[in-house]
């Protein structure tokens, strides 16, 4: 599926690490590993906005409600915005 999504996951993984080019070189953002009780999430995209933002909640083992989009070239969740279930 493309296009918006939301949906209630844990997080399994959160690798962080320091942008090297774009609009704010040497920020924070990461990649992620999601899961339900239907699937795993495993190319899941937060950019440095939304990942100063949002950090706080994406620990490993903390359940959250996730806001994306899914990117159609690549295949990826962008995430846009995360609140705390």
């Amino acid at each position: 599926k493309t296009g918006h999504m939301m949906f209630g996951v844990e997080v399994k993984e959160c690798r962080d690490f320091l942008t090297k080019t774009g609009r704010n070189p040497g920020s924070k953002m990461a990649f992620l590993k999601f899961e339900d009780a239907s699937c795993t999430l495993e190319d899941v995209v937060i950019f440095p906005e939304q990942f100063a933002l949002f950090a706080k909640y994406l620990r490993p083992g903390n359940t959250v409600i996730v806001q994306g989009d899914r990117d159609a070239k690549r295949g990826s969740l962008i995430v846009k915005n995360v609140w705390q279930a």
